[in-house]
């Protein structure tokens, strides 16, 4: 059988070619091993970028979802700041230092009222319920004791006094009470509060019509005049 082998190899010539064949074989080998050491080494590099890609993409997300929060935590503050300044009508201030809120509160016969505030610079704060349809006709002005709510809705420059509140001390109004046409509205510890209405003045047409409405409210909104102290 090997002899057989041998002559067959030798009879058909594959001698020749085995043996050229032979030294090609770690050649192929080796090319072959470097062609499949190449690819891994690529996959490795692949697989490494797709890692490093998906890492980048998740800081990504992580940097808009937190500033999407803070947006939204912007939004909601600026939300409830105007929702308070929507609230807070102010109304119109002519008293250095001093500060008048306009809040809206309550209603009076279907017309809706508003909380005005005064004297703040004093221990005895001023407290009234004005009709929120004033709203941008009168014009409050604080000097001292006295405070006074000006008809300003005839645009004219005209600004008649619808009604002035000013507090004495109780010596002070006794010597001017007869003579002082004005009224008292509220007594709170040795402080006087009296009520002066004022007259339409120059005012002629709608505006004196309106003016005098708004003096007729007067009366109604004293009822729920109140001293804080502070």
């Amino acid at each position: 059988m090997r002899r057989w082998f041998i002559w067959l190899i030798t009879k058909t010539g594959l001698k020749y070619s085995l043996i050229n064949f032979y030294p090609i074989m770690p050649n192929l080998y080796t090319r072959n091993k470097k062609v499949f050491t190449e690819k891994k080494t690529d996959k490795f590099t692949e697989l490494f970028f797709k890692v490093k890609q998906s890492l980048q993409n998740q800081d990504n997300h992580t940097s808009y979802l937190v500033a999407g929060i803070v947006i939204l935590l912007l939004l909601i503050i600026a939300l409830v700041f105007w929702q308070r300044d929507h609230n807070l009508s102010k109304a119109s201030v002519s008293s250095g230092n001093n500060t008048i809120t306009h809040v809206p509160n309550g209603s009076d016969n279907g017309r809706s009222m508003g909380i005005v505030t005064f004297f703040h610079t004093s221990p005895l704060i001023g407290q009234l319920k004005v009709f929120s349809d004033w709203e941008g006709k009168y014009r409050v002005k604080e000097q001292g004791s006295k405070v006074s709510f000006d008809y300003i809705g005839d645009r004219t420059g005209i600004e008649p006094e619808i009604f002035s509140i000013q507090s004495f001390s109780s010596k002070e109004w006794a010597k001017i009470k007869e003579t002082s046409g004005s009224r008292e509205i509220k007594i709170k510890d040795d402080a006087v509060f009296v009520l002066h209405k004022g007259g339409v003045g120059e005012l002629k047409g709608k505006a004196a019509e309106e003016f005098q409405s708004m003096s007729k409210d007067v009366d109604g909104m004293m009822k729920d005049f109140k001293v804080l102290k502070l």
